[in-house]
């Protein structure tokens, strides 16, 4: 997955699991929390890795914020690609070879 959504139970009366009536305390679910972001984020990073070397078309939304000197978008399968040019890319379609991971991001090069 390329992303995903962790959020702690809440305990909602009526329910079965607030029957229950045993609770996880606050810092378990703190560590349990920061564990599962850590395999979320890994499994994210090992995903975009397969598509190294690979071409992709990008569809490109803008400038990147960060570093206006590449522009943003994604590709097909949603992995946010990077790439570095002068000329205005906005919706463009793209096709561009994946050369890094970087961060949250793909850095592609023209073919």
């Amino acid at each position: 997955p390329l992303r995903a959504h962790i959020f702690p139970y809440s305990k909602r009366s009526g329910t079965a699991a607030a029957a229950m009536g045993r609770e996880v305390n606050a810092l378990e679910i703190k560590r349990r929390i920061a564990k599962l972001k850590n395999i979320a984020d890994q499994c994210s990073q090992d995903y975009k890795k397969l598509f190294l070397n690979k071409k992709m078309d990008v569809l490109i939304e803008g400038r990147h914020k960060a570093d206006p000197r590449f522009w943003e978008g994604h590709s097909a399968n949603y992995i946010k690609v990077l790439v570095a040019s002068k000329r205005d890319l906005a919706n463009e379609l793209i096709s561009l070879k994946i050369r890094k991971i970087v961060n949250d991001c793909a850095v592609g090069h023209f073919c």
